[in-house]
């Protein structure tokens, strides 16, 4: 009897933060909604926007560029109207909202061949994909960072 192992294929949303996009996994993918009211907090990181409502829960939102230390000088300033809710992998019933100004493609991580290390530790790596540069994320990684940097 042979035994056939199965390639696992992980699929990833494109998302654009102003003029930087990145990868975020599909399977942890929650929803995608408005920013409306947002409650800022005073004493955060200025990458943390502040929380919101969402799910019943109250929920962290990030801007990814600010984090990442990716910032054009007036790109904190731009619009992010949209939230991107994902869970936790582990825990279902944690959630981290990404500001955004868009979404883009879908695509698999075939198409993140290429990609080569990088200095901050939420990222598994930088690849180019349809001739612009891709920030792929370790959303686990993502609440591990979070994490730490509350304490």
């Amino acid at each position: 009897m042979t035994v056939v192992m199965e390639e696992k294929h992980q699929d990833y949303q494109v998302i654009t933060v102003n003029e930087q996009r990145y990868a975020l996994p599909v399977a942890n993918l929650v929803r995608v909604v408005p920013l409306r009211q947002i409650l800022h907090l005073p004493g955060t990181p200025g990458w943390l926007m502040g929380v919101v409502h969402v799910h019943n829960a109250i929920v962290p939102v990030i801007e990814l560029n600010a984090m990442l230390d990716l910032l054009a000088s007036d790109s904190y300033s731009a619009e992010l109207p949209l939230l991107v809710l994902i869970h936790h992998p582990d825990d279902h019933h944690r959630y981290l909202a990404v500001a955004a100004t868009d979404l883009a493609d879908l695509i698999d991580d075939s198409e993140l061949a290429g990609t080569h290390s990088t200095i901050h530790p939420v990222l598994l790596g930088i690849t180019e994909h349809n001739q612009q540069k891709l920030h792929w994320l370790d959303d686990n990684r993502l609440f591990d960072y979070l994490l730490r940097e509350s304490q």
